[in-house]
């Protein structure tokens, strides 16, 4: 529905002047979430979304310089602390999962321009010693093409899938489809399939090493949570997505002496109530947490939300002008806060 509505929005939003749009929403402000920033897309990525190429997300920077100023984590902080007084344009970038194409691509465009980013990181994941499940899931779909027209491998496959009640349907769907609690039934297909992931995390180094995210810290970077293993946490318990929250953000703080306490929620904030809010501030002393919710206000006034830049694979103009109008339209019927419980 929302990538139908965006392409209905798209004709207004090219022929409205970026200046025009900000000045009728009143939103100074924007908040970017990327993930990782490559020219050649990694397996592990290749069958789950579209990354910025290099010129691209060097295109993206310089557009965003023209009409507004960027703004780091501390002064992210102190904007939220003075509830927001400043007149002055901002735009704050954002990288989520702690892909190393941060540190060898983004991060030197960013530093030639003048741009802190803050990256969310899931502390299993530092120094390449686990992989994301959906990682796995886009390493065994290009796998599985390799295997299309052996009848013995989909007889396997389809008993597996028996054996773990998953629905019937294109495999592509079914993988895709799949949360964390099936890790077992991605362990048996990567099995089948002859997949190494350890191999795979050694041969093509997907995360960040402590050695780089030191070297981004000294370099004017900044770093937060992002959960331990990047769970559904739709699929949590409450207990269970505050241990995730708290404990990676912890864990980072510590590892690389940060002052400061940030974390981003995986995939969505989506059904986040305010009691949980309330237990990862305490527990975890947290100066601020994120959602991707798009170009939206957060009745949790801690809790920003962010635009997810990689989605739909729009043009920085265009996807930003598009996230204006949408907002102007929903503003007509009251849409624009997130209520939590």
């Amino acid at each position: 529905m929302k990538r139908i509505i965006y392409k209905l929005f798209n004709p207004i939003s090219v022929i409205m002047p970026l200046d025009t749009l900000i000045k009728l929403s009143g939103q100074r402000l924007i908040l970017l979430a990327y993930h990782t920033v490559c020219d050649e897309i990694p397996v592990h990525l290749k069958h789950l979304y579209q990354p910025r190429n290099i010129t691209t997300f060097k295109n993206d920077m310089e557009y965003l310089l023209r009409y507004y100023e960027p703004i780091d984590l501390h002064g992210m902080i102190q904007l939220v602390q003075n509830e927001f007084p400043s007149r002055k344009k901002y735009f704050f970038v954002t990288f989520d999962d702690g892909l190393s194409g941060f540190y060898h691509h983004a991060a030197p465009i960013l530093s030639d321009k003048g741009i802190s980013a803050t990256c969310f990181l899931n502390s299993a994941f530092i120094d390449n010693k686990g992989l994301f499940y959906r990682f796995k899931i886009s390493i065994l779909i290009e796998e599985i093409q390799k295997h299309k027209n052996s009848p013995s491998f989909w007889k396997n496959f389809h008993e597996l899938k028996d054996k773990y009640a998953l629905p019937a349907g294109y495999y592509r769907d079914i993988l895709l489809n799949l949360n964390h609690n099936y890790n077992e039934f991605i362990s048996d297909i990567a099995g089948m399939l002859e997949v190494d992931f350890d191999e795979y995390l050694k041969e093509h180094q997907p995360y960040l090493t402590s050695g780089q995210i030191n070297e981004l810290i000294g370099k004017g970077f900044h770093f937060g949570g992002h959960s331990i293993d990047h769970p559904d946490f739709s699929a949590l318990t409450e207990n269970e997505i505050v241990k995730q929250a708290v404990q990676s953000t912890l864990t980072i703080s510590d590892k690389f002496n940060l002052r400061y306490r940030v974390f981003a929620f995986p995939f969505t904030d989506y059904g986040i109530n305010t009691n949980i809010f309330n237990r990862i501030y305490a527990e975890g002393n947290m100066d601020l947490t994120f959602g991707s919710a798009g170009m939206k206000h957060d009745s949790f006034k801690r809790n920003l939300q962010r635009i997810p830049v990689e989605e739909f694979n729009l043009s920085i103009d265009k996807r930003l002008k598009a996230d204006y109008v949408y907002y102007l339209f929903k503003a007509l019927f009251f849409r624009n806060t997130i209520r939590r419980k």
